[in-house]
């Protein structure tokens, strides 16, 4: 860890997130946690990381806190924390953060991945190859990235695992439970396997195949 990483900090911020009432906002705490884009060059800058704590509703004595892991990868999950008034597990305090690329923390580029993915689809369902307009669209991602700042090691698991950790130590949490959704499931499953110390339980939801894309969707849904 680098000394960037040895001085990790919560700093609240104003809840600029839907909230469904009085009631939740006030279990709602709002914030950032800054940590490198790359731990080996603190000339590359920072990301803040936009995170939403929500305690429970009734809390249970010794309840570890649960993470909470989206999907994506470039998916988010703190926009959806106040949006309800009932505890995502039971007596449990919960936690979210969007990870690099994602959500409220950004940045916001290569919005149009998501549909090259459909059109790669529509192209496999119809017999040509899937792979023309993804691969078109990420390179027109890696040239915006580039123009932006930014590279790409500086986003991926190990990454977005590494911040999980900031965060847990800028918020002083001892131990949490960890739920992982789609891609959430790879990070929740490699957090584990190199933090594992960390962490209470997982649970992996919707597993994230490690494979490459398939090439035929007519071959993939035979």
């Amino acid at each position: 860890h680098s000394a960037a990483r040895a001085r990790l900090f919560f700093v609240e911020a104003p809840c600029d997130i839907p909230i469904v009432d009085a009631s939740v906002r006030e279990r709602l705490r709002c914030g950032t946690v800054r940590v490198p884009r790359d731990d080996a060059d603190p000339a590359a800058g920072n990301f803040e990381l936009a995170v939403v704590v929500k305690r429970s509703a009734a809390p249970r004595a010794g309840a570890a806190p649960v993470l909470i892991l989206h999907g994506g990868p470039g998916g988010e999950q703190t926009r959806n924390m106040g949006g309800s008034a009932n505890d995502f597990v039971p007596g449990h305090d919960s936690i979210a953060f969007d990870m690099r690329g994602g959500g409220r923390t950004g940045p916001t580029l290569c919005r149009d991945m998501a549909a090259a993915q459909v059109a790669g689809l529509r192209e496999g369902l119809l017999g040509r190859d899937p792979e023309v307009p993804r691969v078109a669209a990420l390179a027109a991602c890696k040239q915006a990235l580039a123009e932006a700042g930014y590279h790409p090691a500086h986003f991926g698991t190990a990454r977005n695992v590494a911040d999980a950790e900031a965060i847990r130590t800028a918020l002083g949490i001892e131990r949490w439970a960890v739920y992982g959704m789609s891609y959430g499931t790879t990070v929740a499953a490699d957090y584990l396997a190199r933090h594992p110390q960390a962490i209470e339980s997982v649970v992996l939801d919707s597993l994230y195949p490690p494979d490459e894309f398939v090439p035929s969707v007519r071959e993939g849904q035979g």
